[in-house]
């Protein structure tokens, strides 16, 4: 295949977008789009190499998974174990152990199912994960894998009708993303190859025309700035919150495609796109790829404030230093067939992957090695625990039973107690639940993950407001239910994780994101649910009690602890974030719950966790947070005492405004 510099161009405009949204810097919303240009391009060449080669009689799939392996595995590997001793010394045991599953999951090219089985990809955590971006490679990988068997097939039995069945499988698997995302599968659809191999098949499509039919000859300047301002428009366009890969993702697939069968010799695209700049990060965008994650997760572990711009755009100027010193030292001198012959190729492949698992096999087996921390710290790792009834009775809204089958706790009974509200629910829950068994009462557990009072407005958690409305209703007519304690984590929600809204409203224009409006309005209509939801409690007959917000850390307190910028004290406690700074922060929330205070309890967990001056993230050698703002089993045990929550009783009858019968069919978990 004649060389095309215009789509190393190409590959410098696909990997600039993706660096830059990865680093955090403003301006491009939907850089992360440029990966959707790199499977087309990917599907491009892969295509016209092996049909190059299929025409001339002379394709063979060792030569074709040598050449891939040239390309890809040394710079990976090289990439990969420069990671590991930053890993050893900046990671808690939990986060190595995580590491380590990491690089098995590289090493068998299988991290996009590892990813989507426990990351989602715009999870604020996902910034923090060192690999997290070799997803895209596994999937190119297992496309790799099977499509040259694919093309031979094809070509063997029906070359004539070459594009049918490419476009046919291209068509399945775009309508299978679009059934996963409407699904509630969003993290599959983005992850794996059969809901991407559309894109990749989209560019063996353009590079089959291109092959039989050449270069657009149709007005082909049009074409080709059409598509490069379909690229455009994604990366400027897209949000984060949008579902993605989606409809809007045809907007750099097809325009990747355009310019790929477009891109003539004299047109004034292809002329910026073979400039020599361009060209010359297209040519490292490869190793520039792989080298940006790492550069900005570990500084994003190890800092206890965010990175600021001008760190992230001296680490993105690293970048590309690193990136050409991997080019010159190693992508090149590994292509050279004279200076590394194939066995060599097979072979050092092999035990560079081989090492990489065994490394990560290690660190996963043997918990992420916490011998490495002297004993207070280990004590505060250890007891950085979530519920143990977190994954059976706690997850998104979406996949939650029933409320009559959600889990009861400890005691065989019709329960008395409630807990409804989101995640920072969940270990009160269970705390509580402990206390209510020693005197024969039991608890029922409603809380969804991410899931705020959804009256009046819609989430893009789905099916949010539709829990809310069956657990509310269940709960105003469950005649056993004297107490519910309501709990939410009100701050994401009235001021977004790290800045970016959460809330979105039905209005007479239909569900869209809150952005355009104003934070007035974007709390009262927070609020307005909130209140709902108490009003129709009380209204029931149940005694309500709020639970205020919990003191929320700026970063885990084992964190803290690594970096130096917190010591134990000699009691064991660490003290984690001033009292002045969390007042500061929850003077608006506490003004507003204060408000219901003349008809509901508030329970204020801050008698609990906070001292005179500062609130702890341990005490007593025990974390009191398993992350950075939901409380560990013993900070959950410590509000549940200290509050008195579980000494509240009321009448055993009589009460209740509103009684119907009810059975309850959930899990009595004793």
């Amino acid at each position: 295949m004649r060389y095309r510099p215009e789509i190393d161009g190409l590959r410098a405009f696909a990997v600039l977008p993706v660096i830059w949204f990865h680093a955090g810097l403003p301006g491009l919303s939907g850089g992360f789009t440029g990966v959707d240009v790199f499977f087309v391009i990917s599907g491009f060449l892969i295509t016209r190499l092996i049909l190059d080669d299929l025409e001339r009689g002379t394709f063979s799939l060792v030569d074709f998974y040598e050449r891939r392996a040239r390309r890809i595995l040394p710079a990976l590997i090289v990439v990969v174990l420069a990671c590991i001793p930053f890993a050893w010394v900046w990671m808690t045991p939990d986060q190595l152990e995580m590491f380590g599953r990491s690089l098995v999951s590289v090493a068998t090219f299988t991290s996009n199912i590892d990813f989507w089985l426990r990351a989602g990809y715009f999870a604020p955590a996902a910034g923090g994960m060192p690999l997290i971006h070799t997803w895209s490679l596994a999937v190119e990988e297992q496309f790799y894998l099977l499509f040259p068997l694919l093309l031979m097939a094809i070509w063997a039995y029906g070359r004539r009708a070459f594009v049918a069945p490419l476009i046919g499988l291209a068509a399945m698997s775009f309508a299978l993303m679009l059934l996963l995302s409407r699904l509630d599968h969003a993290s599959a659809a983005f992850y794996l190859l059969p809901a991407r191999g559309w894109e990749l098949l989209a560019g063996a499509v353009a590079a089959v025309m291109v092959k039989r039919y050449g270069l657009v000859t149709l007005m082909p300047g049009a074409v080709a700035w059409a598509g490069l301002l379909m690229i455009i428009a994604g990366y400027l366009s897209t949000e984060e919150s949008a579902r993605w890969p989606g409809v809007r993702t045809l907007l750099p697939v097809l325009g990747t495609a355009l310019l790929l069968v477009s891109m003539r010799p004299e047109g004034t695209v292809t002329r910026l796109f073979s400039m020599k700049l361009p060209v010359a990060i297209g040519l490292i965008s490869y190793s520039a790829y792989l080298w940006h994650q790492p550069l900005f997760a570990f500084p994003r572990l190890t800092l206890l404030d965010p990175p600021s711009p001008w760190l992230m755009a001296v680490l993105t100027c690293a970048t590309f230093l690193l990136a050409w010193l991997t080019f010159v030292l190693i992508e090149r001198p590994v292509r050279d067939r004279a200076w590394l012959e194939r066995p060599r190729v097979f072979t050092n492949g092999a035990l560079g992957l081989a090492m990489v698992a065994t490394l990560g096999l290690s660190g996963y087996s043997q918990d992420g090695y916490p011998d490495r921390f002297p004993q207070p710290f280990l004590g505060i790792l250890k007891t950085a625990e979530r519920s143990p009834m977190n994954q059976e009775c706690h997850g998104p809204a979406s996949r939650l039973p029933d409320p009559d089958e959600a889990c009861i706790y400890f005691v065989d009974a019709e329960p008395r107690w409630a807990v409804f509200g989101d995640s920072h629910g969940v270990e009160i829950a269970f705390a509580l639940a402990e206390k209510l068994a020693k005197r024969g009462e039991s608890l029922v557990h409603l809380t969804a993950s991410g899931c705020p009072a959804a009256f009046g407005y819609t989430t893009p958690v789905s099916r949010c407001g539709e829990w809310s409305e069956r657990a509310l209703t269940w709960l105003e007519h469950h005649p056993t239910i004297d107490h519910v304690v309501v709990a939410y984590r009100h701050g994401v929600y009235l001021y977004g994780e790290n800045g970016k809204d959460v809330l979105s409203y039905q209005g007479e224009r239909g569900a869209r994101v809150l952005e355009g409006e104003t934070d007035v309005e974007r709390r009262a209509l927070y609020w307005s649910g909130f209140e709902y939801v108490v009003d129709r409690l009380e209204r029931s007959g149940v005694n309500v009690l709020v639970l205020a917000p919990v003191p929320e850390l700026t970063r885990t307190v084992q964190r803290m602890l690594l970096s130096g910028a917190r010591k134990i004290t000699v009691d064991g406690d660490v003290e984690a974030i001033s009292i002045e700074a969390i007042m500061a922060r929850q003077r608006d929330l506490r003004e507003r719950l204060e408000l219901l205070s003349d008809r509901s309890r508030i329970i204020d967990p801050l008698k609990a966790l906070c001292r005179q001056r500062a609130c702890l993230g341990a005490r007593a050698g025990k974390a009191l947070y398993f992350d950075e703002d939901h409380l560990s089993i013993t900070g959950a045990r410590l509000v549940v005492a200290e509050s008195g929550l579980a000494g509240i009783s009321l009448p055993d009858s009589g009460h209740r405004l509103v009684s119907h019968p009810s059975q309850n069919k959930g899990n009595k978990l004793r």
